[in-house]
């Protein structure tokens, strides 16, 4: 797993990244979060995981950032699609992520998406 910490300039405190480097990776990157943090996933296509960890306090155009940034983690850490233009990513709180058996593999009830 990897961690990423960035530092926007409106946040008080730095925000961190999880990013899963394999389908084992990938679960864990999940237990990271608590309900309310964003987790990444690239639109049907097998991707890496990426979870933020949301400050305490931010805005609508901070969560934007925060977002954008998630997005771009995940879009880059996936080999299929890091050099692509247009790639879809999905993003949604924890709570609607749920793991299966099947190590790496997630049902998510609700999401929205971005395309980066």
């Amino acid at each position: 797993m990897k961690t990423e910490i960035v530092v926007f300039e409106h946040i008080d405190s730095d925000v961190v990244y999880y990013i899963g480097t394999n389908a084992n990776d990938n679960h864990s990157v999940i237990d990271k979060g608590t309900p309310n943090d964003l987790w990444f996933h690239i639109v049907n296509v097998p991707s890496c995981h990426v979870v933020v960890k949301l400050p305490d306090e931010y805005d609508k155009k901070e969560l934007r950032s925060i977002i954008k940034k998630g997005s771009l983690l995940c879009k880059q850490n996936t080999k299929r699609v890091a050099s692509l233009d247009n790639v879809e990513i999905m993003y949604a709180p924890i709570k609607n992520i749920s793991k299966t058996h099947v190590a790496g593999e997630v049902v998510v009830s609700k999401y929205k998406s971005i395309v980066i």
